[in-house]
């Protein structure tokens, strides 16, 4: 069982399934993806992670890690920020595709990240990044 990022939308969506393969990403260590995002001109795949404080917490509990007394409230972003930032890393992959070892793998979760992120911004619906484990 490996990491995999997907998308969190505020509210669901009709017919739209959000949870798309983000693999990927999950098989990219953090160092190289922040790098490969700030040479892009972009803010880092992390930067959009957030998670209900409630759910973060029994996470942790499950995983026995010690969890702060207050948790960081859950953060939503513009359909349009996500957009933008799938179409720029995707960009920058395509000019530089030596930048990162798995970039083509990477290519193909950012080509689902742009069909969410098109179907949210129609619909004005608020996302984030989640991790599932």
């Amino acid at each position: 069982m490996g990491v995999a990022f997907f998308i969190a939308s505020e509210r669901e969506v009709e017919g739209l399934e959000t949870n798309v393969n983000g693999k990927a990403f999950g098989q990219t260590s953090d160092k190289a993806l922040s790098r490969v995002c700030k040479a892009a001109g972009i803010n880092s795949l992390y930067d959009y992670v957030s998670q209900d404080p409630e759910e973060l917490r029994e996470l942790l509990e499950d995983a026995d890690v010690e969890v702060l007394e207050t948790l960081p409230e859950e953060q939503w972003f513009a359909p349009a920020e996500g957009l933008a930032w799938t179409e720029t890393l995707s960009a920058y992959l395509r000019a530089n595709p030596e930048a990162i070892k798995n970039g083509a793998a990477l290519q193909e979760d950012l080509e689902e990240f742009v069909s969410v992120f098109k179907e949210l911004q129609r619909h004005e619906v608020r996302w984030h990044f989640a991790v599932d484990f």
